[in-house]
């Protein structure tokens, strides 16, 4: 209970951020809006992070799925799932209530975690299953030959971050099977990638409204303020004034919090009630892209693109922005009043 409440108050103190609302589901079943949608997701990984086949090879997973529950019985007999693998668990950092690997109930106990396999070492069974399959005849043989070839041969464009037992398993079972089984070690793989790393980083970039010049310019004026409040300090001291002078470094030290959260948030507050941003790197590189062709309205593209329409992103924004004018007040008056009360 104790760290929860630790971890809250970090969060209120914008020593860490909260996504726990927004799991990598939402984000790949369309059910969050602009700034933080699937488009600027697919956006994000293919030219920030430069990983866009982790996603592609999801949606080709879920629609071979959706093919595969489609197709006859007898169809389905010719390519049988292949033959356990004898597999290690390995501790894997995950949190068990978040995005997909949450089970429906929300409880944990049902918790089925992705498995780390292991080569394969085949039994006198796996050889029988090997000579009692007919490889060209399975449904589906030159679709699982392209995806081979697309994602897992080294050299391809697409090829995936694989650990060598998972990419070892997929290549040797696919030969003799169609199955979505042979798939799903990299499926999970895919989905654990992309919730503990690629997710985390998107959100935490995306979420912002202003660019890197943005944050660099409120670095500089943080510095200056802070200037300001070493001259009005130094001149009371050197000038033996009154120590009621000292209540002027009071517009400067919030100014300095005000500013310096709004730096490290990469939100400009005066922002949040129009509920504008700047666009991003990624999504930069991607209107680039597309003003190359004349049919597209690149104008009305940006305007389009700069609104923040996730409803869970503009009450965060709201609230960051509460949080960030009672404690910028609460450490200037503090921090003024300490100042007033030092003595010559």
């Amino acid at each position: 209970m104790s760290s929860k409440l630790l971890q809250k108050f970090r969060v209120w103190l914008l020593l860490e951020r909260d996504w726990s609302s927004v799991s990598l589901s939402t984000v790949l079943d369309g059910h969050t809006c602009q700034p933080i949608s699937r488009r600027e997701f697919r956006l994000y990984l293919q030219h920030r992070e430069h990983s866009l086949e982790n996603m592609l090879f999801h949606e080709w997973y879920l629609d071979y799925l959706n093919k595969w529950d489609e197709l006859p019985l007898p169809l389905r007999a010719k390519s049988p799932a292949p033959p356990p693998m004898s597999f290690l668990h390995v501790s894997i950092p995950l949190d068990p209530q978040e995005g997909f690997f949450r089970s429906q109930s929300g409880s944990t106990d049902n918790l089925v975690l992705p498995e780390v396999w292991t080569p394969s070492i085949y039994t006198t069974e796996d050889a029988k299953f090997k000579d009692s399959i007919d490889a060209i005849s399975q449904p589906f043989r030159p679709e699982v030959e392209q995806i081979l070839s697309t994602f897992f041969i080294p050299g391809s464009d697409q090829e995936l971050n694989l650990p060598y037992n998972i990419k070892d398993h997929v290549l040797k079972s696919a030969v003799k099977t169609t199955h979505p089984n042979v798939f799903k070690p990299v499926h999970d793989h895919v989905l654990r990638t992309m919730e503990q790393q690629s997710l985390q980083s998107f959100l935490t970039v995306a979420h912002g409204n202003i660019n890197i010049k943005g944050i660099i310019f409120r670095y500089v004026m943080s510095t200056l303020f802070f200037l300001s409040i070493l001259v009005i300090l130094l001149v009371a001291h050197f000038m033996h004034m009154s120590r009621w002078f000292r209540i002027a470094v009071f517009p400067f030290t919030f100014f300095l919090v005000f500013t310096l959260i709004s730096a490290r948030a990469g939100t400009c507050f005066f922002k949040v009630p129009s509920r504008r941003r700047y666009l991003h790197d990624y999504e930069m590189c991607e209107i680039g892209r597309l003003s190359a062709f004349e049919e597209w309205d690149v104008k009305s593209m940006v305007k389009e693109w700069t609104t923040i329409a996730d409803p869970a992103l503009l009450r965060y924004n709201k609230a960051l922005a509460i949080r960030a004018l009672t404690l910028a007040t609460s450490i200037a008056v503090l921090f003024t009043i300490v100042m007033v009360a030092i003595p010559y």
